[in-house]
């Protein structure tokens, strides 16, 4: 996981880029192309091309993601250190997420690319076979 706690520009321009360069596998196994759109003071758009042959992150929104994401960054800071309150977010209506959900459940990974046994496969939803 991701620590101590970041600020919204520290995961997008410093930890999840370092992540998703060693992992980078995994990374792709997650798959998409996904805009975070961060309400607050360190907020901004970022986008997470997991597609491309090196999967990157670049400041700013990709003309055509798969997946939107739109939250404060508050909550990202919250869901990066700790992915399953992804869920409780978008019940609660704080995490918008606009495109492909199966891909959106997916993304919950991103934060913890360097941790334990790999996870489902892109091919798998949520619960799907493992």
């Amino acid at each position: 996981m991701i620590s101590p706690r970041p600020s919204g520009a520290d995961l997008f321009e410093c930890a999840l880029p370092e992540s998703i360069a060693e992992h980078s596998e995994r990374a792709r196994e997650i798959g998409g192309v996904h805009v975070f759109k961060v309400a607050g003071e360190r907020g901004g758009e970022w986008t997470v091309d997991l597609d491309a042959p090196t999967p990157h992150v670049v400041r700013g929104s990709h003309p055509d993601p798969r997946v939107v994401l739109e939250l404060d960054e508050l909550d990202l800071v919250s869901m990066a250190l700790n992915p399953s309150i992804a869920l409780v977010l978008f019940l609660q209506g704080r995490l918008k997420v606009t495109g492909d959900l199966t891909t959106a459940w997916r993304l919950r990974k991103l934060f913890t690319l360097g941790e334990g046994a790999a996870e489902p496969t892109k091919d798998q939803a949520p619960g799907g076979d493992p």
